[in-house]
């Protein structure tokens, strides 16, 4: 195989290889809401991924803190669980929902919930927005939150397969209906990781642009 293939070759594979990784951190700053449900402006993977996020029951919660220490905000700034009107004078198993234009990975995201509920923290992905088609559920044990501090758990079982590359919607839910005087099992996410694969096509493209400019670089020489 000459040089040139092999060169080809290498850097194809290092263009499939290497997805694009950025995180979902909120903050007043770029949201502009404090306990209200999330604006379909706030994209933070528009910029560095090219996807579109979506957000069906997400508040923005700013009784704080979140996660990441030293949130550029200079406040404390992650997302719940709300329910649609915002009332909960019933009890309510609504989801928070996360959706994505296109198929993505869930490299890693932290879980608290409000005063350390008892339940536990339900995870659905699916590989469509609608969610209609479910690749897995993970049930995970729910961290102690609290408001003194609040204590984090990293969780990442939705890095590998089935999900990695596919997953385009992510839902938590609490096992414990939340009501307008229990919010212990309300769910908190923060720093949600998501890496994004180049598409095929994308690949394809830069390959075949290589080996021309390879090709008529040799045709140069000669």
């Amino acid at each position: 195989m000459s040089i040139t293939s092999r060169l080809l070759l290498l850097l194809a594979g290092s263009e499939l290889a290497s997805g694009a990784t950025a995180i979902m951190d909120f903050s007043s700053n770029t949201i502009g809401v404090s306990f209200g449900a999330i604006s379909s402006t706030y994209q933070p993977l528009l910029a560095p991924l090219g996807i579109t996020v979506g957000y069906q029951n997400v508040g923005l919660y700013n009784g704080g803190p979140d996660h990441t220490v030293g949130d550029v905000a200079g406040a404390n700034f992650n997302t719940f669980q709300r329910i649609p009107s915002g009332a909960y004078t019933e009890p309510s198993v609504t989801p928070q929902i996360f959706t994505f234009s296109s198929g993505v990975t869930i490299d890693s995201l932290w879980l608290s919930t409000f005063q350390g509920g008892l339940g536990t923290i339900n995870i659905r992905a699916f590989a469509d927005e609608a969610g209609t088609t479910l690749l897995g559920s993970v049930q995970t044990v729910t961290p102690l939150g609290g408001s003194a501090p609040i204590q984090w758990q990293q969780f990442t079982g939705l890095s590998g397969a089935p999900y990695a590359g596919v997953t385009r919607r992510i839902e938590f839910i609490s096992s414990i209906p939340i009501t307008g005087t229990s919010f212990q099992s309300n769910i908190q996410v923060d720093d949600i990781q998501v890496s994004a694969v180049p598409e095929p096509a994308t690949s394809t493209a830069f390959a075949l642009g290589l080996a021309g400019f390879l090709f008529t670089r040799r045709r140069a020489r000669f």
